[in-house]
């Protein structure tokens, strides 16, 4: 402080310690609030790369074509002109279907890969999971169902089919964000064998290298013709699906403003009390030919330092509060989990925003010190 800003810089340093009783209850309540902003900053951008991270296991396909959800027939030779369509590498088929439990509804995904992947982020699962699952042997179940009905990897779920009760292994749990039912994934042969269902909802379509996205969705609408469906790219979807995550959790940006507030009306109202109290000093250093500028820059120091403090305390304290909500809030709430992704944006502007909201706030009391009226200040004492 010496080398940077002289006398006003190692008067600045002493006036914080000297000052601790009111200063550290400021210092303290603009670390808290500052610690609550980067802790929903750390949840909310762990959640985001979670969430991306999902869609990218998810969307497995490059086209998707969507049915009615009651679902649609689709014969054997429209999968054939489908597979014949160029660029079209291969096709995967699903059927969602509705389903009540003792428990609840529980959505049914019917999924037959086509030879591609199956889309599940595992959380937990037996050795030979996709194997047993592409038999027919179990299913998959979601972990928001897992958690909310103590399913673990091995028990058995029943669920309700044409023919009566069926009882299913639970092969593994997945990963998923849906906020909607509880889903549980089984083979397609494994649904239309028990449920006698042969409607679609959707086909997703993976492209072969080189191949247009928009040349072979053009191709698809001529095969469907009338037929009311939906035709989205897989980089339509995550792009919508992101923006859509970005809009709704915009609203932290509120949360920023109001502990900015909090922060400067905290840090401001000790800092209006330390220069009454301090008003004979200030006006002792300025008869000893202290100018303003260097008791402006002495009071401004101190902020700035305040702020340092206060950030820097905050980073430990909002990385905690960030694994708080990821680990143990998130998931009492919503039944899914998330991997913590700690990044220096949260923190950095953590930090910038302790010593900004406190050198603001330094502004005004260091104004009104710098012109005091020495004679009426030295007079009191």
């Amino acid at each position: 402080a010496r080398r940077a800003f002289r006398l006003p810089g190692v008067l600045a340093v002493r006036s914080v310690v000297a000052s601790l009783s009111r200063t550290g209850v400021a210092t303290a309540a603009l670390a808290v609030a500052i610690a609550t902003v980067i802790g929903i900053g750390l949840m909310i951008g762990s959640f985001r790369a979670s969430f991306v991270s999902w869609l990218h296991t998810t969307l497995t396909s490059d086209v998707y074509v969507a049915f009615d959800p009651s679902g649609e027939v689709v014969s054997d030779g429209v999968l054939a002109e489908i597979a014949a369509v160029p660029g079209v590498r291969s096709a995967s088929l699903t059927r969602t279907v509705r389903v009540p439990t003792q428990r609840g509804d529980v959505a049914i995904r019917a999924l037959e890969p086509g030879g591609g992947d199956w889309g599940l982020d595992l959380t937990g699962a037996s050795g030979d999971a996709f194997a047993s699952l592409a038999a027919g042997r179990g299913v998959m179940v979601s972990e928001r169902l897992a958690f909310s009905r103590g399913v673990r990897v091995g028990d058995v779920i029943e669920l309700p089919s044409a023919a009566g009760t069926e009882r299913f292994p639970v092969l593994g749990i997945f990963r998923d964000y849906n906020t909607g039912l509880y889903s549980v994934v089984m083979a397609l042969g494994a649904y239309r064998e028990r449920w006698h269902d042969r409607t679609l909802n959707g086909i997703g379509v993976r492209l072969a290298p080189g191949a247009e996205a928009a040349e072979v969705e053009a191709a698809l609408r001529r095969t469907f013709g009338s037929t009311a469906v939906r035709i989205r790219s897989s980089e339509g979807i995550e792009r919508l699906s992101v923006g859509i995550f970005d809009r709704t959790f915009r609203i932290t940006e509120v949360l920023r403003v109001l502990a900015a507030v909090v922060a400067f009306l905290g840090v401001l109202s000790a800092l209006l009390s330390i220069e009454l109290e301090r008003a004979h000093e200030l006006a002792v250093l300025r008869s000893l030919g202290f100018e303003p500028k260097q008791l402006t820059v002495t009071l401004l120091t101190q902020t700035g330092l305040l702020g340092t403090a206060a950030g820097l305390a905050a980073v430990p304290i909002g990385v905690l509060l960030a694994a708080l909500l990821v680990y143990v809030i998130n998931q009492r709430s919503f039944g899914w989990s998330m991997d913590l992704a700690i990044g220096w944006g949260p923190l950095l502007s953590g930090v910038g925003l302790a010593i900004v909201a406190a050198l603001l706030a330094g502004v005004y009391p260091a104004l009104r010190a710098a012109r005091t009226e020495l004679g009426g200040a030295l007079r009191e004492e």
